[in-house]
This record gives C-alpha cells, sequence and structure tokens, in this order.
C-alpha cells in the first residue's frame, strides 16, 4: 500500500453553442486553467509469478462545489524480468465553477500500458 500527495493541472477551452429554435441560438465559451492538490492511495496484489493487480483512488480540491476524483484498476502481467504490460479501466472527474457556472467532466475507459523497470 503507497500514500501519494501532488497536484493535478487542468486546462479548458470549450465553445458551447444552442442552435436556435423556438429560442434565440446562444454561445458560451468555458477557458480557464487551475491546479488542484490531490491526496490518494494505491494497492498491489500479486497474484502469481506473472500476474498482478494494482488499483488506485485520488481526491482533490476539497472545496465545496469544486473537486476532481479518480479510480484506476489495473491487471498486470510480467513479460520479462524487467518489463511489464497493464491493462485496465480508469475512471475521472472533476468539478469545477468557471466564471459563475459550475461545470461537470466526466471520462472513463479502458487503459493500456508497458512498464520498463530501472
Amino acid at each position: 500500500m503507497d500514500i501519494a500527495g501532488g497536484f493535478r493541472w487542468f486546462s479548458t477551452e470549450t465553445e458551447f453553442t444552442l442552435l436556435p429554435g423556438s429560442l434565440p441560438g446562444r454561445t458560451t465559451t468555458a477557458d480557464d486553467s487551475w491546479t488542484y492538490p490531490v491526496i490518494g492511495a494505491r494497492a498491489r496484489v500479486q497474484f502469481s509469478d506473472k500476474w498482478s493487480g494494482s488499483g488506485f483512488v485520488d481526491y482533490g480540491g476539497f472545496r465545496s462545489g469544486s473537486e476532481t476524483w479518480q479510480v484506476l484498476l489495473t491487471a498486470d502481467y510480467v513479460i520479462k524480468d524487467r518489463w511489464l504490460i497493464r491493462g485496465g479501466y480508469r475512471y475521472i472527474s472533476f468539478d469545477h465553477e468557471i466564471d459563475g457556472n459550475d461545470f461537470t467532466f466526466v471520462q472513463s475507459g479502458p487503459v493500456l500500458g508497458a512498464t520498463y523497470r530501472f
């Protein structure tokens, strides 16, 4: 089990356009950058000589209406002494106020990676 701490930096430049219908159309832009302090924990479980799994969770922001968190779960397979491949699933979310408007972003999906240990 590991404990982690650090910072997560976000930057967005997003334009939203509502097409005209029964009401007139409207365009607004969210353009901002910010950094959150984050704390987290990671755990690793060895299943066999070749297979292991890891889980990572973190939380940051620490203000009402402005926060971020993520969960990452992976299965790891040792190819050779120093190389391993990992596949898993990541979910990350942030909630942040920009110019008086609350923006929420969620992204999730599969991850695939390789690690070389020195």
